[in-house]
């Protein structure tokens, strides 16, 4: 069980999810079936190999898959008597990574708070895992609103880092891009560029300039440089960003989709309607291509996409647009939020432009 768990995590860090789940499958059978030289799933490589299941079924989408693995990963090593371990910490950190995925945030931020209890408990917080988890623990504390204290512990994960020699890896790299978004989200602006600064340095000085991880960089640092006011800087660093991407064949992936959403609403402060509206095209286009528009993040394309269609005078597309919008919005259960709200108020905008007074 613990070299299939080992060998199936090879395979997802590698990207071949499939063969992946078919290699845990097989040794959860087994150990399950009690074969011979083999420890069975009431152990501590059960729980292991009960965690990769749940890593594999986030990746695969299957968020129910995974939250039943870590489930039984938790009930099984506190069965045991090991939830208060290294190996349980590690199960709790996935679990409520799964829990960021389904958009759960309070629930994610309850278990990494218990995850870094166990590790401060058990001495295997200065570890790499140990900083790894507090930069994700700093992350959730910021998207629930703790931006003091979210900043403090990303701020305390770099300095470990530093300490364990790993800051100057494409890892420590994100790390700091990662502690660069909070600083940019605090407004603490100087702060983030100089750290966004930072972690392009390290990524220039281990030749990793070019990779879709510099491109993630830039585009972070793009939409930092645009909410402090620097669009014109903005709009030249999401040019080098999508010249990555396309170097490494991701013109079509979600990052794209992204960036050209963020190159659409730079263009718009600029004044710049038409380069605007063919920009909202080109991630539409893309994220059609991957299938992506039924969901929230599809709406609001859509909504910005209308918006852009109405500011140059085409009311029919614009309304045609906010529709798409709305169904999408009714049937992922969002229409009452805020963007659910801006969505209807821009329907009734330009309905009433077209004249209709119903």
């Amino acid at each position: 069980a613990s070299a299939s768990a080992e060998v199936a995590g090879l395979l997802l860090r590698v990207g071949h999810l499939e063969r992946a789940a078919v290699l845990l499958a097989k040794a959860r059978g087994a150990a399950e079936r009690g074969v011979e030289n083999d420890v069975g799933m009431d152990s501590i490589e059960g729980a292991n190999l009960l965690r990769v299941v749940g890593r594999v079924s986030v990746e695969r989408g299957d968020l129910r898959g995974a939250f039943e693995a870590y489930e039984d990963a938790t009930a099984l090593l506190r069965r045991l008597g090991q939830l208060q371990s290294h190996d349980g910490a590690a199960v709790v950190t996935c679990h409520a990574a799964a829990l960021e995925v389904a958009g759960d945030a309070h629930g994610a931020l309850r278990q990494f708070r218990s995850a870094w209890e166990i590790r401060q408990a058990n001495g295997s917080a200065s570890t790499p895992d140990g900083a790894d988890l507090l930069a994700m623990l700093g992350q959730a504390e910021c998207r629930a609103g703790m931006v003091e204290a979210g900043l403090a512990h990303q701020r305390q994960a770099v300095n470990m880092w530093e300490r364990v020699g790993r800051l100057a890896t494409p890892a420590g790299a994100k790390v700091l891009t990662q502690l660069a978004n909070a600083e940019s989200k605090a407004n603490d602006f100087k702060s983030a560029l100089q750290t966004f600064d930072r972690a392009r340095g390290i990524l220039q000085s281990v030749g990793a300039s070019q990779t879709p991880q510099a491109a993630a960089l830039l585009f972070d640092l793009g939409l930092c440089q645009d909410v402090s006011g620097r669009v014109a800087a903005s709009l030249e660093t999401f040019g080098k960003a999508r010249a990555i991407l396309e170097g490494n064949g991701m013109q079509e992936s979600a990052l794209a989709a992204d960036l050209a959403s963020s190159v659409a609403f730079a263009k718009g402060e600029m004044g710049d309607s038409l380069g605007r509206l063919q920009a909202y095209e080109e991630a539409l286009h893309i994220r059609e291509r991957l299938g992506e528009m039924e969901s929230p993040a599809g709406a609001l394309l859509l909504t910005n996409l209308g918006y852009s269609k109405g500011q140059r005078g085409d009311i029919s597309e614009e309304l045609r647009l906010y529709g798409e919008a709305r169904r999408i919005r009714e049937i992922t259960n969002t229409l009452e939020s805020p963007p659910g709200v801006t969505l209807l108020t821009n329907i009734g905008g330009a309905r009433l432009r077209r004249g209709d007074r119903a």
